[in-house]
Formats: structure tokens, C-alpha cells, sequence
């Protein structure tokens, strides 16, 4: 009995203790693995579903037989020390409904972490992704920084270099153009100094011979000469100043070492070679025919040159033509050229266009490509015939003359500057690329500035031809828009040489005792003056009207031709001039003049008051004259429409 007796109590102390063992193996447990409180768990859950279902007789689930040996035997131990079945109420058990609501209770708070997480990490991954972007633009903008870096020192060279050669070749295409400019202004003064010599010998030849023939006084010859001072022929000057007679024939005075001390034997020179060159002016202008003399001699304009001076002209030019191809030639070959510079511009806007345009350069070219563009338009004459620019380049290689700005090689090269789609940017509107006034700003430059220059020193306002080819080079100039002050210096330069022109004209009015010599020589000056006036009245193309109209009606029309033609209407019938034929010559003259005036001269001129014309106008209705010639007087009095103020009748 004792034996059994210790046997049952060992018994009940392995019972009493196992509970606490097992406590401390599922300790252990769970420390070593952490997914055991997990399974445990879930187990419980099971265990509490399927109460009174599929339970053993030792109280343990049937889910658990499935298992493997360990796990089975594990779990057993567990369920049996744990959550002992036997004396448990079906109350004290959660029923299924609760477990649900539990599970999804905790289903609904795993999915609101899951979208946090899956928010959260799509956010790191953005983040990482834009981190990494970032890094690969600063890496790609490091390397184009370095690149531009490198570019632009060579451009900072470049330019450094351009600038200074620049500035050592603006003293010798300054002198180059001046050159030229001298060269254009000594033919031009040449021609005019000729001009007035052979209009004063006329005059002073005609003031001897009348003198001779009619024994008169210069008082009695010579009324006025309308404003016009002589200037060359000295005798003529010191008789008219003084009021002296007639100038006589003045002796071969010499001077000790034999020279022409009076100038008469210059004067007879002159005088010969006018008359020579009138003569074959005469014979290619009749042609043979016989036309009339006076006229003829008009268009005669004197300045015309001969072959000598064309060949000398010619040879001075190529020498300057010959200067101007080696101004560039001692330069390194990016800057010798127009074209290798517009390159380097050209590639800088297309690679870089931001940093072309913040470094202003569209508003700097104009002024780094002027000197190549005045190099190469220093022969640039627009008064002169044009010339053709096939036989050599424009800088250095040939006379081009009058050409048109179109043709040189320069417009056709900048013409296009810059026109290019940059790359990542939408088209570009007229007129939004700065460059698109390169063009313009050169023209502006040097070519108006050149034709000013040409204009005021070397326009010869006599010149039908140049007056056209003038005119012909502002409205071509016109198209480039030139700003106001160039535009306005521009046109002021002709208007100042009509005046002066018109100032310089010597239309005499004669006396009663004037001979025929002097009345020839005031016909043929007013067809001068009528040559005049068709080339000033052309100028309405380009210039104001109102202050043109002054000046070709107002002044020369009214206050020159009028009188001249009132004059010589006034003397007829007295022995030299023929009464019929001068009112022939009058009313031919003056439908021309009404022919020559533009309308718009009229119209917009209407602060012309034509006294003049009307008293002229007056005389001749006072006249008894044939049915034409009175319908010409009324067309004349109605082509200057109100500008002609009607006088009282002349009797």
C-alpha cells in the first residue's frame, strides 16, 4: 500500500506541475518562434467555431488531425493545458456572428493600413523617381555647362579678336571712302566750274557783241539778272558790280614770265572748246535734221567730260578699287571674310539662342558688319549708270556703279540671316526675331548715309538722268523704312540742291537796247530754266509737296520764268523780236510748263500764289490771238487752277 501510495502521490505532483511546465515550454516556444502565438491564436479562434462539433473525447479539435505528427502533438498539449473543454459552458464560447464582426473589424483596419502603406510607398517610389531625375538633369546640365563653358571662351576670343581688328581697319575704310567721296566731289565741282564759265562767257560775250553792234550802255541792255551773282569770269563780275558799260575786249596782258596776266587768252580757250563740244552735242542731237538751235544748245548741259578725264577718272578709281581688296588681307581667315563672320554669329543663335539673344547681339551686328558692307559698297554710286556685278566680287574687284542694294553679295548673304526653326520653339511671327531688321539697319547705315553724302555734294539738279536715278535710289531705300532723323537728312539733301540750283540759274531780263545776241542768250537760258523745272517737278515722287511747290512754282515758276517770259513779250514788235513768233514761243512755253507741273504740285500747294503767271496770263487774253492759242491760254490758267491770282486787265 505504501508503494502505491507513493506512486499516486508522485503522480499528483507530475499532474500538479505539468501545467506549469508546459507554461514554460510554450515560452520558450514562442520566444524562438514568434509565427507560435499567431498559430496559437488562430487555433483558439478555431477551437471556439467549432465547439461541440468536431471535438474528441480528450477535448481537442478535429482540424488538428490533419496536421503533422509534431505540430498535432503540439497543439494537443497546448489545447489540453489551455483551454481545457471539459466543465466549459457553450456561453463562455464567442459565437460565430461575434468572430465575424471581430475578423472584419480587423480585416476593415488591415486594409485602411495597407492603403496608408500602399499610398505611402507610392509616394517614396515618386519621390525616388523625381530624386533620380533630378540627378540625371543635374548630371546632363553639368556636362552642356561645360561644353558651353568651352564654347564661349572661344566665342570671348573670338570676339575680343574681331573687335580689335575692327578698330585698326576703321582709319583705312574711313580714308577709303574718303577717298572716293573726293574723288566723285572733284568731277562733280569740275563740271559745275564749266557750267558757270560757259554761262558767264555767254553772257559776257553777248553783253560785247550787242554793245559793238548797238553802241548801247549795260544800264540800257541788262535789266537785272534776277538774283544770280557771277562768280567765274572776274570782268564780267567787276562791270556788273560797278555798274560800268560794257565790258571790252580785253588785251593779252603778260606777266613777266609770259603768262596770261588779263586771262583773256583762258577766256578764248574756254570759249573755243565750249564751242566745239556744243557742235558735236548739236550734230548727234539734230542728227542732221535742223532742229531748233536754242533748245538744242539747252540740252546741252556743258558738264559733260572728255575722254582724258573719263580715263583719269577711271584710273584713280581702280587704284581705290585696288586699295580696298587688301584692306582685309593680312587677317586671320575668320575675320577676312563677311561670310566666315556671319557664320560664327549663325551657329552661336542656333546652339545657343537664349544666350545669343541676352548678350544683345541682334542690336550689335548691325554695327560689327558695317565695315565689311562699306568695303564692299565703296564704288556704290547710285547718281551713276549701273554697272554690272558679274565680272568679280563687290570688295575690291569692280566699279558696280549704280547698282541696285539687292544685287551685292552682302544683302543676298543677310538677306536670310538667322532664319531657322530653333529647336523646342513654335514658329516665329513677321517682325518677332530681332534679326529681321539686319538688313534694314545696314541699308540705313550706308547706303542712306552714302546717297545723302552723294546727294549734297555731287547731285547736279541740271541732270535729267541723275535726277531720275536719284529719285529711283530714295524710293528703293524707302522699303527698308530708315528711321526718322536718317529719313528726314536724307531728303532735306536734294531739296538743298534745287534750291541752290535755282539760285545759281541766270535767266537775265533785258533792257530795250538789247541786241540780238542777248535776247538769243535769254532764250536759250529759259529753256535751261524749263529743263530745270520738268527735273525739279520730278521730285514730287519722294519730297513734301507744300515745300515743293513753293519753290518750283513760287520761286522759279512765278518768280523767274514768268518774268523772263513777260519780258521778252513786253519788247516785241520793236525790230528784233518778232511779234507772232515770241507769242508762239511764250504760249509754247508755258503749256509745257503746265504739262511738266504734277497735279499734286497744285492741289497740295495751294499756299502758292501765282502773281506772275496771272499778270503773264492777262497779257496774252489782252492779245487779239487765234482760236488755238486762246484755248492753249485758258487750258494753261485752268492747269494751275487757283493758284493763278487774275490781275487787272492790261490794256
Amino acid at each position: 500500500m505504501n508503494g502505491i501510495g507513493n506512486m499516486n502521490a508522485e503522480l499528483a505532483s507530475r499532474d500538479s506541475l505539468a501545467p506549469q511546465g508546459a507554461a514554460r515550454r510554450l515560452d520558450a516556444i514562442s520566444e524562438a518562434d514568434p509565427r507560435i502565438d499567431k498559430d496559437w491564436e488562430s487555433e483558439v479562434i478555431r477551437r471556439g467555431v467549432r465547439t461541440g462539433r468536431g471535438e474528441t473525447s480528450d477535448g481537442r479539435s478535429m482540424a488538428l488531425e490533419g496536421r503533422g505528427a509534431r505540430d498535432l502533438s503540439l497543439t494537443a498539449s497546448l489545447s489540453s493545458m489551455a483551454l481545457p473543454s471539459k466543465g466549459l459552458k457553450d456561453s463562455e464560447f464567442k459565437s460565430v456572428e461575434t468572430v465575424l464582426a471581430d475578423m472584419r473589424s480587423v480585416q476593415s483596419r488591415l486594409e485602411e493600413s495597407h492603403d496608408r502603406n500602399s499610398r505611402t510607398a507610392e509616394k517614396t517610389r515618386s519621390e525616388v523617381a523625381s530624386v533620380k531625375d533630378g540627378l540625371e538633369k543635374m548630371q546632363k546640365e553639368f556636362g552642356g555647362t561645360a561644353a558651353r563653358f568651352e564654347y564661349f571662351q572661344d566665342v570671348r576670343i573670338f570676339l575680343s579678336s574681331l573687335c580689335g581688328c575692327l578698330r585698326e581697319k576703321e582709319a583705312m575704310v574711313r580714308e577709303l571712302e574718303a577717298a572716293m567721296a573726293q574723288l566723285w566731289r572733284e568731277g562733280y565741282e569740275r563740271r559745275m566750274s564749266r557750267r558757270v564759265q560757259d554761262q558767264e562767257d555767254a553772257l559776257e560775250e553777248a553783253l560785247e557783241t550787242d554793245g559793238k553792234e548797238q553802241q548801247s550802255s549795260q544800264a540800257g541792255m541788262l535789266l537785272s539778272l534776277q538774283g544770280y551773282a557771277p562768280e567765274v569770269v572776274i570782268a564780267l563780275k567787276e562791270s556788273l558790280s560797278k555798274g560800268a558799260g560794257v565790258p571790252g575786249p580785253a588785251h593779252h596782258d603778260l606777266d613777266e614770265f609770259g603768262r596770261d596776266a588779263s586771262g583773256k587768252m583762258s577766256k578764248d580757250r574756254r570759249r573755243r572748246e565750249r564751242r566745239g563740244r556744243l557742235a558735236s552735242v548739236l550734230e548727234r542731237i539734230n542728227d542732221g535734221t535742223g532742229g531748233d538751235k536754242a533748245e538744242a544748245e539747252a540740252t546741252f548741259s556743258g558738264a559733260e567730260e572728255s575722254d582724258s578725264e573719263v580715263e583719269t577718272l577711271r584710273t584713280r578709281q581702280a587704284k581705290l578699287l585696288e586699295a580696298a581688296g587688301v584692306i582685309f588681307e593680312d587677317v586671320a581667315d575668320e575675320f577676312k571674310a563677311l561670310d566666315a563672320v556671319v557664320q560664327r554669329f549663325e551657329d552661336w543663335k542656333r546652339k545657343f539662342p537664349k544666350d545669343y539673344h541676352t548678350a544683345y547681339v541682334p542690336i550689335a551686328l548691325p554695327q560689327v558688319l558695317e565695315p565689311y558692307v562699306r568695303v564692299e559698297m565703296v564704288t556704290w554710286n547710285p547718281l551713276g549708270p549701273v554697272r554690272s556685278m558679274e565680272d568679280g566680287d563687290g570688295a575690291g574687284g569692280k566699279d558696280v556703279g549704280g547698282a541696285a542694294i539687292e544685287a551685292f553679295p552682302w544683302f543676298e548673304r543677310l538677306f536670310e540671316y538667322g532664319q531657322f526653326q530653333e529647336e523646342g520653339s513654335a514658329p516665329k511671327q513677321e517682325g518677332e526675331d530681332p534679326d529681321d531688321r539686319l538688313v534694314p539697319q545696314l541699308v540705313e547705315k550706308v547706303a542712306v548715309s552714302r546717297l545723302e553724302g552723294l546727294l549734297n555734294e555731287c547731285y547736279d539738279p541740271f541732270s535729267e538722268r541723275e535726277t531720275q536715278r536719284a529719285i529711283s535710289a530714295i524710293q528703293g531705300l524707302l522699303i527698308y523704312e530708315p528711321g526718322k532723323h536718317a529719313l528726314e537728312s536724307l531728303l532735306r539733301a536734294p531739296f538743298s540742291r534745287l534750291e541752290k540750283a535755282i539760285t545759281k540759274l541766270c535767266l537775265p531780263l533785258l533792257g530795250p537796247e538789247a541786241g540780238i545776241s542777248l535776247w538769243e542768250f535769254q532764250r536759250r537760258q529759259i529753256f535751261v530754266a524749263l529743263k530745270l523745272f520738268r527735273n525739279v517737278c520730278f521730285w514730287h515722287q519722294v519730297l513734301a509737296p507744300r515745300p515743293l511747290a513753293s519753290l518750283v512754282l513760287g520761286v522759279l515758276l512765278d518768280g523767274k520764268l514768268a518774268s523772263a517770259l513777260e519780258n521778252r513779250l513786253d519788247n516785241t514788235g520793236r525790230g528784233i523780236l518778232s511779234k507772232s513768233k515770241t507769242v508762239l514761243e511764250v504760249i509754247g512755253t508755258l503749256e509745257a510748263l503746265m504739262i511738266a507741273t504734277p497735279p499734286a504740285l497744285v492741289v497740295r500747294g495751294d499756299g502758292v500764289r501765282l502773281l506772275g503767271m496771272g499778270r503773264l496770263l492777262d497779257k496774252l487774253e489782252t492779245r487779239e490771238l487765234a482760236g488755238p492759242l486762246s484755248s492753249t491760254v485758258k487750258r494753261v490758267r485752268l492747269g494751275f487752277g487757283n493758284a493763278i491770282k487774275t490781275t487787272q486787265k492790261v490794256k
